[in-house]
């Protein structure tokens, strides 16, 4: 089908308007009719938008659509960020009460990594009584004594259930506990016949200790140093434990451990105290970025529990082979 013929219509204008002129004149001679016909359509537009009146109520009757559409676009824009918010805020509630729930179980496992205290007792608390009392609960078998108020004695009076008596001196100062303390506990472990003894110190350093733990021997007597405050306040219990395992092989083996012999265990043991005290400084660390992490940067949180189940196997090995030393000693 053939297209009906292109309507044209021939135009002759004389200009006036010098501007009307000037704008003819710059328009290539080539093109003139076409983007003078251009222009003739431009200006009928621009004429009829000019023409429609500005009263509120027309103004606002045009752009009407425009409103309804714009509104339910706020509309459905707003419904969907509720529902992502209300979904990000959930998700991040959920993520959030799993974290608690894995902080309050590295906090329970941490604080099984060394014996613990039965009775929880708060920093600053630790008294002569409560250490006491820790014993007796964690010790059954063996019996306790509080000797504090007898002269030239020492706060606790422990006997194991092999018959052996076992010193326990408790010491609170500002600063290191001097050495004339020290002295006074070897002498009194030599008065009283005691051939074991605890030192421990609440909330500072011991004169000639370094560390957290340490154990030592002097005139054919053993005794373990403690620094209770860099121990998790637990100190006490794991030396008892100690001192429990060289005692029952004397009882066992019926005979005491010789001095060489005595001392290279010592040495052996002491060596892992040390490691044992480094693990220790690390897991205190752990808790306390855990704590932290209960208001602020949750995203370590996994990185968290993988160190602290790392450090926890390897200072469970620690104390394993702490005591496995004590038992293979060949006497």
């Amino acid at each position: 089908m053939n297209a009906p013929p292109s309507k044209e219509m021939k135009l002759e204008i004389s200009l006036s308007d010098s501007r009307a002129i000037e704008i003819v004149e710059n328009i290539p001679a080539d093109k003139r009719d076409e983007v003078i016909e251009k222009y003739i359509i431009l200006g009928e537009m621009v004429s009829s938008h000019a023409s429609i009146t500005t009263r509120k109520e027309a103004v606002a009757d045009f752009f009407e659509p425009l409103n309804m559409d714009m509104q339910k676009l706020l509309t459905n824009q707003h419904a969907e960020l509720n529902t992502g918010m209300r979904e990000l805020l959930t998700n991040q509630y959920t993520e959030l009460t799993n974290q608690r729930t894995e902080l309050s179980t590295i906090r329970e496992q941490l604080q099984r990594i060394i014996p613990t205290v039965t009775t929880s007792v708060k920093k600053g608390e630790i008294t002569v009584d409560a250490i006491f009392q820790s014993l007796q609960e964690r010790f059954l078998d063996d019996s306790f004594e509080d000797v504090s108020a007898t002269a030239k004695y020492s706060d606790i009076l422990a006997t194991t259930s092999t018959k052996t008596p076992v010193l326990i001196e408790i010491k609170d100062y500002k600063n290191k506990v001097p050495s004339d303390e020290i002295d006074k506990f070897w002498r009194d472990l030599e008065r009283r016949g005691a051939r074991y003894g605890i030192f421990v110190s609440m909330h500072s350093g011991i004169t000639k200790c370094s560390g957290s733990i340490n154990i030592k021997t002097e005139m054919n007597r053993t005794a373990v140093f403690v620094v209770n405050c860099e121990l998790n306040w637990v100190g006490h219990i794991f030396a008892f434990q100690m001192i429990k395992k060289l005692s029952e092989i004397e009882s066992v083996k019926k005979k005491e451990l010789k001095g060489q012999e005595l001392g290279n265990v010592i040495t052996k043991i002491n060596s892992k105290c040390k490691q044992l005290q480094k693990d220790v400084e690390i897991l205190n660390e752990i808790t306390q970025i855990a704590d932290r992490l209960k208001t602020s940067n949750t995203n370590k949180l996994d990185e968290l529990i993988d160190l602290a189940n790392k450090h926890k196997r390897s200072l469970n090995e620690q104390i394993e082979e702490i005591l496995d030393e004590i038992k293979n000693v060949e006497l």
